[in-house]
């Protein structure tokens, strides 16, 4: 009998440099941790991450990952696990977002930002899929350096797939090959502004608002990522509760049915 195949694990994420930015003299030799130190400077990854759509809360959930890190028990290298060593449960954006309490979707674009070549915070070893990660960020599980390979590649696709994560999130409404038309036209930047936008969409349409398919809201003559949705949730809530103010005075009797 063939055995039933398995889904791939998670990636494995590390912090690059993490002894060196984010543990002291004294930090090295506690067990356990209740704060953590970061780097001051604002060097050019910093300025790629915050001049980003939303690169403020994208930075926010890596301040948060990186706390959640640091309450690792010694020796602490940096890895994205339960445990803090390579063997560990590797941590996905879910996870982050059960721990820190920011949203997945927040977590899953800080995590593909920061393996990105213009940041370059974040490595990812042993990635199921290899060809879909910029090869300045993959290096062989054993490795603990920090020294980057170079590469050619201009790619800053993820091994999980950011397509695959937007198509599942919308809710797979709609075409699949012409979304990945579209979606292959675009820039990384048009990439992550839909990640982040979704949600805040989704609220709108579960507000009344009717829902497009899939390639329909991608296409680049629209983009629809760009509108501010979490304002529209706020415009449609307003409304709902106007309607639903009007109907509650409806049911008041005419005050002149009632005797002076």
């Amino acid at each position: 009998m063939t055995p039933m195949a398995t889904g791939s694990p998670p990636a494995l994420y590390q912090v690059k440099g993490w002894d060196k930015a984010f543990e002291g003299a004294k930090s090295r030799t506690y067990s356990n941790k209740s704060s953590c130190q970061m780097p001051t400077k604002h060097g050019l990854g910093f300025r790629y991450l915050i001049s980003r759509r939303n690169g403020a809360a994208i930075f926010g959930a890596w301040c948060a990952m990186i706390q959640v890190l640091s309450r690792q028990t010694n020796p602490r290298r940096g890895y994205l696990t339960d445990t803090g060593q390579k063997d560990g449960r590797h941590y996905t954006a879910k996870d982050l977002s059960v721990l820190t309490g920011i949203p997945g979707g927040v977590c899953a674009v800080m995590l593909q930002a920061c393996t990105s070549k213009d940041v370059d915070w974040l490595r990812v070893t042993n990635c199921p899929d290899t060809t879909r990660i910029p090869q300045g960020s993959i290096v062989p599980l054993d490795s603990d350096s920090d020294s980057d390979s170079d590469s050619d590649s201009d790619s800053d696709s993820d091994c999980l797939g950011q397509f695959e994560r937007c198509w599942v999130a919308y809710g797979r409404y709609g075409v699949k090959k012409k979304s990945l038309e579209y979606w292959n036209t675009m820039q990384q930047e048009d990439h992550d502004a839909i990640e982040g936008a979704i949600p805040g969409y989704l609220k709108c349409v579960g507000l009344g608002r009717s829902k497009s398919q899939f390639e329909g809201w991608l296409n680049p003559a629209n983009r629809k990522w760009d509108v501010d949705w979490t304002a529209a949730e706020a415009d449609l809530r307003k409304k709902t509760e106007a309607k639903d103010w009007r109907g509650d005075m409806s049911n008041i009797p005419n005050i002149e049915d009632y005797p002076v």
